[in-house]
């Protein structure tokens, strides 16, 4: 489950835990920082990778978060990110550090009422999809992109060519190969035991010899 990032000043501390304990009554996943960054880890690194994989930025806006620096980065992240950032009005202020990057967002009240104004925050994280929120990862290949399309039609990926497993030779294939060789044996031995005029005999045994192998190697190749 993607985690709703909680960007708040350090003097919201008692709030922004308030806010991420009633997000996870409604079965969704707050991450704020320091709760959700383990001892000994680079701390801002952390706090980037998890404004990357967020489903949702909730700023609570207020006139110290406005005057933070380490806030400001945040926004900025998520911006770049192109994350939903949703503001959450707990000062009435008008956001002067932070009104480039925020622009015109909307923003909720919640000053007014405040357990509306929570239960519309938790109904509208819900009806941001979790696979448009995360940062999306390109596939390897073209083939990595199709295959899961294949899948859900029944449709099998057609293997290359030269991704295919070998035929396994047939046996007349074999059996040519084997006929070759005996024949090639049979007139070596023919050409040693008779003491004849070796030149004429040897001549047309070669020929007889390259004429049955050319038949042999042309009837291999059809096969």
């Amino acid at each position: 489950m993607s985690k709703i990032f909680l960007s708040h000043a350090t003097e919201e501390h008692d709030l922004v835990v308030h806010l991420a304990n009633y997000i996870e009554k409604n079965n969704l996943e707050a991450w704020y920082a320091p709760r959700n960054i383990m001892g000994g880890i680079d701390y801002d690194r952390e706090i980037i990778a998890a404004i990357k994989d967020c489903r949702a930025f909730v700023l609570i806006l207020s006139r110290n978060s406005d005057a933070s620096e380490d806030v400001k980065t945040e926004v900025y992240h998520a911006v770049k990110f192109k994350k939903v950032v949703i503001c959450l009005d707990v000062d009435d202020v008008e956001p002067e550090n932070l009104s480039y990057l925020l622009g015109m967002r909307h923003r909720l009240n919640w000053l007014e009422r405040r357990d509306e104004t929570l239960d519309k925050l938790v109904h509208d994280i819900k009806m941001i999809p979790e696979s448009d929120s995360c940062e999306t990862t390109e596939p390897k290949s073209e083939t990595e992109a199709v295959i899961p399309k294949l899948r859900q039609s029944n449709i099998q990926p057609r293997v290359p060519e030269t991704e295919r497993a070998p035929k396994k030779q047939s046996l007349r294939k074999i059996l040519v190969n084997a006929l070759a060789v005996i024949i090639t044996v049979l007139c070596v031995m023919f050409f040693i035991i008779f003491d004849l005029n070796r030149i004429a005999i040897g001549s047309i045994v070669i020929v007889i010899l390259l004429a049955v192998l050319g038949a042999l190697f042309a009837i291999d190749i059809k096969t």
